[in-house]
């Protein structure tokens, strides 16, 4: 007993250092603030979510704006009374649940890696189980889902899911009749996931997974254990009425594709190029964007699709010849695919080609199978030097990851650095009008309109950059050049509120001025209400 007490002390210690590790690669985002990628919609502009009264918590589980997200909402209302709307606390809260699911991840190495090497020796499994927790928490690709404020969504449902996935497997240890304290922690754990986001939809899926390998409690002459596939009922029920949800609250912004918009083979050819890209983006973490955006034209990306449908079938095929010598790598794979299969475009939503925030969790993965790696070159060096070196390049790896994160983390300081950043490594329509728009409120009328010039020429479907466009011209006096850009951006959206309260007030700018002096104060005190609220 005094043994596993001992044990256990070390695992936690491990599991404190792991989340240290995380909080400094993260450090650069405590001095970051709100930025102008959906933190103004969200909160600077938001009134609703501001506390914890019934007003708020009625409008944060009613709420459907692109995500259903309760729990998520209620984390920022907790902000919101410690911090009010200074954007260190936001950021700090962030980075602290990414911390703990680092810390969860560790648990779940360490048991993943017991059934797929050996269970001993406990010193090199924990340093291989604590690598593959780092390789996954301060890689450069988590730095979207940590530094920005809007994506609390991410590291909060990854907590809940993987301190699931931790109450699963102690629930089937063993592999015996499941211990229904554990179990129904794990089901009560993946309904705050999805609470959280729907990204954990995937979860029964992982943990059917993970019953194939490394637990193998379905395989081979094991695919008919009818306890197994019961055991996972609830985790369906929850990811499908989680689903659905999402489905509604991407209908309800206008932001899911058709089938007219967006066929079924470019579909498919979306989401080959969608493994391929973050395949390679996991491998190679360079040149990061806050956006990948959706061609205005799919059909510029023909190639692109055809070239990464011929790597993916390749990779399969692959797969399949090595699937007995090499389980750990076919499984992790496997997994890789399943948790990216929400975001790879079969059901399409939002402005973008891929994400960086879509690898939060299909990053798991990789890093569970180098975590395998390591612990196999620790078991199997032929001395102790050879041990030695395994542990230093492993950590020397995590090391340099960390030192990308920490760099990418700057990005996030503020509007104009994170869209200065995208236009060097992705130029896109939204980056130019974006930092359009921040030039305009600079007084830079002139150097903004070029970048609107260069957003509509790129698409001339963007009707944010029309609706600026417009905004930044009133402001120099070139009202009818303001009007045709107003009616521009609701031929393209004619819900578009803003840029129909632009052009009502621009035409009556040109036809009765005083009712326009009006208008305005009307409007100012409105605003002024509702952030006071």
């Amino acid at each position: 007993m005094k043994g596993g007490r001992l044990d256990r002390l070390s695992d936690w210690l491990v599991a404190l250092l792991v989340a240290e590790v995380v909080v400094i690669a993260f450090f650069p985002a405590f001095r970051a603030g709100f930025v102008s990628w959906d933190d103004d919609t969200y909160f600077l502009n938001n009134p609703y979510y501001r506390g914890l009264g019934p007003a708020q918590l009625r409008w944060m589980f009613t709420v459907t704006s692109g995500h259903y997200m309760p729990l998520t909402w209620l984390t920022h209302g907790l902000d919101y009374v410690l911090w009010g709307m200074r954007p260190a606390g936001y950021h700090v809260m962030n980075v602290v649940l990414h911390a703990l699911a680092a810390a969860a991840a560790y648990v779940v190495a360490l048991r993943v890696l017991a059934a797929a090497v050996a269970p001993e020796p406990l010193g090199a499994r924990r340093l291989a189980a604590a690598v593959a927790a780092l390789l996954f928490a301060v890689h450069p690709l988590r730095v979207e889902s940590v530094a920005w404020i809007t994506e609390r969504r991410d590291v909060l449902c990854g907590l809940f899911f993987l301190l699931a996935v931790v109450c699963y497997l102690r629930a089937v240890e063993g592999d015996t009749r499941p211990r229904r304290g554990w179990y129904w922690s794990a089901v009560a754990l993946a309904a705050l996931a999805l609470l959280s986001k729907a990204m954990a939809v995937t979860l029964p899926l992982v943990l059917l997974l993970l019953d194939v390998y490394p637990f193998r409690r379905l395989g081979p002459w094991r695919w008919t254990r009818r306890d197994v596939w019961l055991e996972k009922i609830q985790f369906f029920v929850l990811s499908a009425a989680a689903a659905v949800m999402a489905i509604v609250a991407q209908r309800s912004v206008g932001t899911l594709s058709d089938l007219r918009a967006l066929g079924v083979f470019e579909r498919l050819g979306l989401a080959a190029y969608g493994l391929v890209f973050y395949a390679d983006k996991t491998l190679v973490p360079f040149r990061l964007a806050p956006l990948y955006e959706a061609p205005y034209d799919y059909a510029t990306l023909t190639a692109w699709f055809a070239g990464s449908a011929v790597v993916v079938v390749a990779a399969a095929v692959a797969l399949v010849r090595v699937r007995r010598r090499w389980p750990g790598v076919v499984a992790a794979a496997a997994a890789f695919v399943v948790m990216l299969l929400p975001v790879l475009g079969l059901v399409h939503f939002g402005l973008h080609v891929a994400a960086d925030r879509n690898t939060y969790f299909a990053g798991l993965a990789p890093a569970m199978l180098a975590g395998g790696v390591v612990l196999r070159g620790l078991r199997g060096a032929s001395s102790p030097g050879a041990a030695r070196a395994t542990g230093a390049v492993a950590l020397a790896v995590v090391v340099v990851l960390a030192a990308l994160t920490w760099r990418q983390s700057t990005v996030w300081h503020d509007s104009r650095t994170l869209w200065d950043h995208a236009l060097r490594v992705s130029p896109s329509s939204i980056a130019h009008a974006k930092v359009g728009v921040l030039l305009d409120e600079e007084g830079r009328t002139e150097e903004a309109i070029v970048h609107f010039r260069e957003a509509v020429r790129l698409n001339p479907d963007n009707a944010y950059a029309h609706n600026n466009w417009g905004i930044a011209l009133g402001s120099v006096w070139r009202f009818d050049e303001a009007i045709a850009h107003f009616e521009a951006a609701l031929v393209v959206k004619p819900t578009y509120a803003e840029a129909q309260q632009n052009l009502a007030l621009t035409r009556l700018r040109l036809t009765n001025p005083l009712g326009y002096l009006e208008a305005q104060r009307a409007k100012r005190e409105s605003l002024v209400r509702g952030r006071a609220q």
